[in-house]
């Protein structure tokens, strides 16, 4: 009897520093994954921070040098430049590289101008240079006029549906609340529109370069015209109607002719090129630019932030803003 008694007591034991050894085993892989958490969410703080210390650094270089070279009796910047920046092309295609507190930085200068305009309340134009584009047969012409039935349907104030149009009922057979029923407020709009999704694609940044920035309330509108040694040969296709090779031999020509202060169509092309390009794409400096940042990342464990901010460089709103102590953002990107 005793016997049977010390197997049961024996057991009793295993199964207990079992159960216990689950218990500690549990208790250390959640104090683990909370610690990982942790961990995670102060690289996610620091890296926000991170970056937008880089984004406003590279910012006041680019401003500095801007006042810079437009003050004759100051040539020389007595700031320290890191920041690789040409006044008279501030718009850089390459990515630089910035050192902050020892962590390597990447960040480029994007033209935030042009683009096909949909902020208007029947943009009209924009669809047609859209569709004139894409469209060149009797049954690409019919589909031409659905796209435009469905963007006015998705702009004008009233949710009656016009022929070929779309209002509330057929958006929500896709799960989505449209239309807006007034004009879009943001250029990633037409993304909404099954119809127009598969005409614009995002860049090389992740940008919606080929459609306009949509301003934000009170601030003034972004320019239609991009300076063309900033185009790509799609806008060129595009607005002007080159062909493909056209367009690349224009860009390149323009390129070429960068270091001789290129200021005139006129100068550099026949006078049927030259008018062609003067209407849709400009010579002169960009005055609202993106900046997008991104850290380099050096090991696995490396949180990696993707910054844009979109400003203005015309003087008058830089001295609005000094007044008003705050900058003129148009758009603000942090992921």
């Amino acid at each position: 009897m005793k016997n049977n008694e010390n197997g049961f007591v024996l057991i009793t034991v295993m199964m207990t520093v079992m159960l216990l050894s689950v218990i500690i085993l549990g208790l250390i892989s959640v104090t683990k994954i909370t610690s990982k958490e942790v961990m995670t969410n102060n690289m996610l703080s620091r890296s926000a921070y991170e970056i937008e210390s880089v984004a406003n650094r590279v910012n006041f270089t680019i401003r500095s040098e801007l006042k810079n070279c437009n003050n004759s009796s100051n040539q020389n910047s007595n700031f320290n430049n890191q920041v690789n920046v040409n006044p008279n092309a501030i718009i850089s295609q390459k990515n630089n590289e910035i050192n902050v507190n020892g962590e390597i930085f990447c960040y480029k200068v994007i033209d935030a101008t042009g683009g096909l305009d949909f902020s208007r309340n029947t943009p009209g134009k924009a669809l047609n240079i859209l569709t004139k584009f894409h469209h060149k047969n009797k049954q690409e012409n019919q589909e031409s006029a659905k796209i435009l039935a469905i963007v006015k349907d998705y702009t004008d104030l009233d949710d009656y549906v016009s022929i070929n149009g779309a209002e509330h009922a057929k958006y929500a057979a896709i799960e989505l609340n449209l239309p807006r029923n007034s004009r879009m407020i943001f250029r990633s709009e037409v993304l909404f529109i099954p119809q127009l999704r598969q005409y614009f694609e995002a860049d090389n940044d992740g940008r919606l370069t080929m459609v306009k920035m949509i301003s934000p309330k009170g601030m003034r509108g972004v320019s239609s015209k991009r300076n063309i040694a900033n185009a790509s040969s799609s806008e060129l296709q595009y607005l002007s109607g080159f062909s493909q090779n056209r367009s690349v031999g224009i860009l390149r020509k323009i390129q070429e002719n960068q270091s001789n202060n290129f200021n005139s169509f006129s100068g550099a092309f026949t006078p049927d090129v030259a008018g062609k390009l003067s209407s849709n794409f400009t010579t002169k400096p960009s005055e609202i630019f993106t900046i997008k940042i991104w850290k380099k990342v050096t090991n696995d464990l490396s949180v990696s932030r993707t910054y844009f901010v979109t400003e203005s460089l015309k003087s008058n709103d830089l001295k609005n803003a000094a007044k008003l102590k705050k900058r003129q953002l148009y758009e603000v990107l942090n992921f």
